[in-house]
């Protein structure tokens, strides 16, 4: 897209590792019959100043579905009848950015939107509710900012928050959030 821009396009089929009901009785976790398809479409800009580093803006999103067998009765309070080779949606819409200011400080961060995330880290490590057996939806993500105070030391200052969706799910965690500074 000329000298100082530059648009990348990344595309992969993959398999999940599925996260959840790792050792809930009854339930079989199962490979889904076609793959997740994962995409990334990004722009970098090259910087025009020396000593400061290029800037990228990223968009990016996955869609699969996840497989279990429930052998038994469901936990309280809904009690599901045993359900067999049932499927569950994973998708997500992501934003990245990497935007250095000046050669020593800069901001970057991603945000998350999406749909049974266990296996991509969001929704708080859940994907799908065992009570309802539905995906729970999650959005969140993180941004900081950074300093190189020397070419060999930089430090980092962020925030970041995971929220899924209280009414996809009957218990388990509703909420994170974190602070972190490191060197």
């Amino acid at each position: 897209m000329g000298q100082n821009t530059q648009l990348t396009f990344q595309a992969s089929l993959n398999q999940d590792i599925i996260t959840d009901f790792p050792s809930q009785p009854g339930v079989e976790r199962e490979a889904s019959d076609w793959p997740v398809i994962q995409a990334r479409a990004a722009i970098t800009k090259k910087s025009q100043r020396d000593g400061i580093d290029d800037a990228t803006l990223g968009f990016s999103g996955h869609i699969g579905e996840t497989g279990f067998d429930f052998n038994a009765v469901g936990p309280p309070p809904q009690n599901l009848p045993p359900q067999d080779d049932t499927r569950f949606e994973t998708w997500s819409f992501n934003s990245d950015l990497y935007l250095p200011v000046t050669g020593s400080f800069g901001l970057q961060g991603e945000f998350f939107y999406g749909s049974n995330l266990s296996a991509y880290l969001g929704g708080i490590g859940q994907g799908v509710c065992p009570c309802r057996r539905v995906p729970i939806r999650s959005i969140g993500g993180w941004g900081e900012m950074w300093y190189r105070w020397t070419p060999k030391f930089r430090n980092h200052f962020g925030y970041g928050v995971d929220d899924p969706n209280e009414n996809d799910s009957l218990f388990g965690r509703s909420y994170n959030q974190f602070i972190f500074i490191n060197g």
